[in-house]
């Protein structure tokens, strides 16, 4: 016997989030990290790249959770609507080394 509402055949999977497109359809936007910059920079390029709401706010994020020194330099394609956890993991990636 089954709980209910479960059918047999593997794992129940949890809906999607409709207000979020799955990550191939989400927009993905290029942000540019150059020598030296620092993460409050990057946090305001982000902001204006619509990317997120508040600069000091993922500023604080990336330096109380230690990945502002991780930032790695070059272009991240970030998808529109990326948590924090996803923005800060992406700008730590080398070019062309996702999953490092």
């Amino acid at each position: 016997n089954l709980p209910a509402g479960e059918e047999g055949g593997g794992e129940p999977q949890a809906d999607p989030d409709p207000s979020q497109p799955p990550d191939s359809q989400r927009p993905v936007i290029a942000v540019e990290v150059g020598p030296g910059e620092y993460s409050d920079k990057i946090s305001k390029k982000l902001k204006e790249a619509g990317l997120i709401e508040d600069a000091e706010d993922f500023n604080r994020y990336l330096v109380a959770s230690g990945r502002d020194n991780l930032i790695a330099v070059g272009t991240h394609l970030i998808p529109q609507g990326a948590s924090y956890e996803e923005i800060s993991r992406i700008l730590s990636e080398e070019e062309g080394d996702p999953e490092s």
